[in-house]
């Protein structure tokens, strides 16, 4: 019994891994940021683009190089093309870093890093 429910198993297992992923697949770009305020914050702007290249869902986050990534969140995508995505990140006090635009599903992929610098008075 026991070699015909592991034999079962392996069957069934073998026959959900043999199907391909679905033809989706996604590109990301993230442009350089944009800095605007006196560090009462300062506002570090971030725009992306999401490319699909069919009607589909992508999960995505932004994340940072201080480990503090914003939520994941959600694209449905009607039909092949990109979307825009932007996040902010605001500081009050000099520093730099980095974001980077990372999607969860369905293809983990990750983007270049946008790097910036914020001097304050």
């Amino acid at each position: 019994m026991k070699k015909l429910l592991l034999l079962s198993f392996t069957i069934l297992l073998a026959a959900v891994t043999a199907y391909p992923q679905p033809p989706f697949r996604v590109g990301i770009a993230v442009d350089q940021p944009s800095i605007s305020g006196n560090c009462h914050p300062t506002r570090v702007h971030f725009t992306g683009r999401i490319n699909a290249t069919a009607p589909g869902e992508v999960q995505y986050q932004w994340v940072r190089s201080d480990h503090g990534n914003a939520p994941v969140r959600t694209l449905h995508f009607t039909h092949p093309g990109p979307l825009p995505v932007s996040f902010d990140w605001n500081l009050s006090k000099s520093g730099n870093g980095w974001v980077a635009l990372k999607i969860i599903y369905p293809h983990p992929i990750e983007s270049r890093h946008a790097e910036f610098t914020v001097s304050c008075p």
